[in-house]
């Protein structure tokens, strides 16, 4: 809604979010293990991780304290709800455990969605909100609205979110930083599995904005009279803090952001992209991690990027196939070629970037003509080690700078694919400051 301002009023949450937990239910329930009723709350941990639990502030028994030592698993039957909720006690004074999910409504009456979306950046997206309460008047552009698919998306940014955002990464834990509603763009009600559909297709698109996981989570379902008739609850795989992972979105361009979210929801529709899409964003993401680990580790993320890589050239040159596009070629040494022609059709340079030295040399060293090369050459190094210690596998930064240019291949077909023409950051300019971005390279060609 537009206020008198011409300000966007912010969507409130749909549950209260102060402190570090949040209460999705409270009633009467019985553990299957005591047999007794008791006050029973289901809430959102947010710190130190992301989980659901139950807890009976008043339940205590030597009983239950035994069942905890020997079967922790048990069930739990709440008030209201026709299903025993299996559950894993973790303590008896009170009695408290944790619930993999828990639903509530009917589905089928929902006509707007309205979801809390767990550390997500501070992007200055384009619209502006305005908010008057007790604590005085603010104004903050942190609003979007996009339009792709069946859906139409808002997504509001909390007006704490400054804050906010330095505390859960200096903590490295878990909060709501957005509010989001989804709602069909004919007005019609969702099916159960639409909203399932929608839920996976906004975590994908979050995640590869940031460059790690993040996950829109407590939905609750609205109907035309603003009446909660469902809600959902459960805890969903998010990376903690902010500063994790390198990403192509700048923190200044949420029109940017705006733009490629209309494209992301429309190429969702398409089924061979439902899957391909999540697949890459878990690919991508994975890669993408920073600093963690052994250093074997970034063999591991360097495998995943090239899979996102050969996941795109199956998906765009096979799948697609089109006489506009270069045929997908299978047999031996065709991992290169399929490459070498999705870089083609993309308009992304074939050439080592020369913010990548140690790849400039290798090509040097083995004759070739490209970079396209390397992700299955590396890729032949990490899967058929020699025996011999002195080439047991890539030298750290052929590895580091080559993880460097698989990531940054994928971010870039990914981003072709969707139709962007616009500004991103180049993760190969590894010291770029907020709003220092270049074109993408088709549209630089087409200047």
């Amino acid at each position: 809604m537009i206020d008198e301002t011409g300000s966007l009023t912010p969507l409130a949450p749909a549950y209260p979010l102060d402190g570090e937990e949040t209460l999705v239910w409270e009633g009467d329930g019985v553990l299957s293990s005591s047999g007794q009723t008791e006050l029973t709350q289901v809430l959102v941990r947010w710190d130190p991780a992301t989980e659901l639990l139950f807890r009976q502030p008043d339940a205590d028994s030597d009983e239950l304290a035994a069942f905890q030592a020997f079967e922790p698993q048990t069930t739990l039957r709440l008030e209201g709800f026709d299903e025993e909720i299996p559950v894993l006690l973790r303590s008896h004074a009170p009695a408290s455990g944790r619930i993999a999910h828990l639903s509530w409504g009917d589905a089928g009456r929902v006509r707007k969605v309205r979801f809390h979306l767990t550390n997500f950046p501070n992007v200055l997206l384009p619209l502006s909100l305005h908010q008057k309460d007790a604590d005085g008047e603010r104004y903050w552009r942190g609003s979007m609205l996009a339009e792709g698919g069946r859906w139409e998306l808002r997504l509001d940014a909390r007006p704490e979110l400054k804050d906010l955002a330095t505390a859960i990464e200096e903590r490295q834990t878990f909060a709501v930083t957005h509010i989001g509603q989804l709602s069909r763009r004919d007005g019609e009600t969702f099916s159960s599995d639409e909203i399932d559909s929608a839920l996976r297709c906004l975590l994908a698109l979050f995640s590869f904005g940031r460059g790690a996981w993040s996950a829109p989570m407590l939905p609750v379902g609205f109907d035309d009279r603003s009446a909660r008739v469902w809600w959902n609850a459960g805890s969903v795989f998010c990376t903690a803090g902010l500063v994790r992972g390198l990403s192509w979105l700048d923190s200044h361009d949420g029109d940017g952001f705006q733009q490629v979210a209309g494209q992301w929801m429309d190429l969702w529709e398409e089924p061979q992209w439902r899957v391909a899409l999540d697949r890459a964003v878990m690919y991508y993401t994975e890669a993408n991690r920073q600093g963690v680990g052994h250093p074997s580790f970034l063999e591991i993320r360097y495998t995943l990027a090239q899979a996102g890589l050969e996941l795109m050239a199956w998906t765009i040159l096979k799948q697609e196939a089109s006489e506009e596009r270069p045929a997908w070629v299978k047999g031996p040494g065709a991992a290169p070629t399929n490459l070498r022609n999705l870089l083609m059709w993309a308009g992304i340079p074939q050439e080592v970037p020369p913010e990548l030295p140690a790849l400039e040399a290798l090509k040097q060293d083995h004759g070739w003509d490209d970079a396209a090369h390397v992700p299955s050459w590396l890729r032949n190094q990490i899967a058929h080690p020699k025996p011999r210690p002195e080439a047991a596998g890539p030298a750290h930064d052929v590895l580091w700078q080559g993880t460097q240019l698989a990531v940054w291949y994928l971010e870039l077909l990914l981003l072709r694919r969707l139709g962007f023409n616009g500004r991103y950051g180049c993760r190969l300019e590894t010291e770029r400051w907020a709003g220092q971005t270049r074109p993408v390279p088709w549209a630089e060609k087409a200047q």
